[in-house]
């Protein structure tokens, strides 16, 4: 079966990391739509519609609906937009909501639930630019617009069929006609975790957890009792083997937290580099490396730090104000 012209997605494990974040988060938050795993959000307000009949406004019949943007409408009710502006707040009411309109500047509230086409098409250009991968994301609808569709993705409150496609799909509809409905969620493919580094932190993986073996078992014949390696009783050996692990469960946290990446891999880094530094320094000292995977491992820790800071990464500022723009342009 398709929907929007994309067959639907039979596999969702690649989409589960988006459940695995929600579950648990309150209803009817940010956290309880919005996996709580980014580094900023944005908000986009739904226009509201003009339509052309609207004798009061003098618009022609044969011209489109018209959007009407929040700013517009709270400048016309002597109202401030600002980022956290309610609809009842910049019309005056909560009647405003449902059929109540404004003659001579809107007619319909803004859709609730469902992204208009013109919000959806300029949004699209501007998230595109903040992903490597715009030509394939993830789009999930609910489930019961198609009920036999496939397999569902449970999203907080929403059983989600899941279907892949360009960004460009984030203006599509998802309902069958004469409905219309967006996609409820979506995302970039590259949310994934980032390949780069995941693979340099599965390189270091082997030989980190290797050198964590050979201390711990040091550890477990009391070396450093016997060599006077103890500090307020704490076995050096113990250490070196949960530095090592540490290094390991950092380095692969960098490469799928992109929120966590930049401080996760540079602390890697470092410390990786500043073991690997000290044992070529030293290298007859207790549970050193040799030379050679000393020097291996300042690499490592560079290669890691490097790559954590030279990461895709969107800037809010830029973003938002990218946003803004859209908005004052429907």
């Amino acid at each position: 079966m398709q929907i929007a012209g994309r067959p639907v997605v039979d596999d969702l494990s690649p989409a589960r990391w988006v459940a695995t974040a929600l579950d648990g988060q309150p209803f009817g938050t940010v956290a309880g739509l919005v996996p709580p795993v980014f580094e900023a959000y944005a908000r986009v307000f739904h226009p509201a519609v003009r339509y052309p009949d609207d004798e009061l406004f003098g618009i022609d019949s044969d011209e489109p609906d018209q959007d009407v943007t929040w700013a517009e409408v709270a400048a016309f009710n002597g109202r401030t937009a600002h980022p956290a502006m309610e609809w009842a707040s910049i019309t005056g009411s909560w009647d405003f909501r449902g059929d109540d309109d404004q003659p001579g500047l809107w007619n319909d509230s803004p859709a609730e639930g469902h992204l208009p086409v013109s919000a959806g098409t300029p949004l699209a250009v501007v998230l595109a630019r903040h992903t490597t991968t715009p030509s394939d994301c993830w789009f999930g609808v609910d489930n019961t617009w198609h009920p036999d569709a496939g397999p569902a993705l449970h999203l907080t409150d929403v059983e989600c069929v899941i279907v892949r496609g360009p960004i460009e799909l984030a203006a599509s509809n998802f309902a069958p006609e004469p409905v219309e409905q967006s996609a409820n969620v979506w995302w970039p493919d590259d949310r994934a975790p980032w390949l780069p580094l995941l693979v340099l932190a599965g390189l270091g993986t082997v030989p980190w957890l290797v050198h964590a073996a050979r201390v711990y078992r040091l550890n477990a014949r009391d070396a450093g009792e016997a060599i006077g390696e103890l500090t307020m009783g704490v076995d050096h050996h113990a250490v070196q083997g949960a530095l090592a692990v540490a290094l390991v469960l950092l380095a692969c946290g960098a490469a799928v937290w992109p929120r966590g990446r930049r401080p996760l891999g540079v602390a890697a880094g470092i410390c990786a580099g500043y073991v690997g530094l000290v044992s070529f320094a030293f290298p007859a000292a207790w549970a050193g490396f040799s030379p050679t995977w000393s020097v291996l491992g300042i690499v490592w820790g560079a290669a890691v730090a490097g790559l954590a800071l030279a990461a895709p990464r969107s800037q809010p500022r830029e973003l938002g104000g990218e946003v803004v723009e859209t908005e004052r342009a429907l």
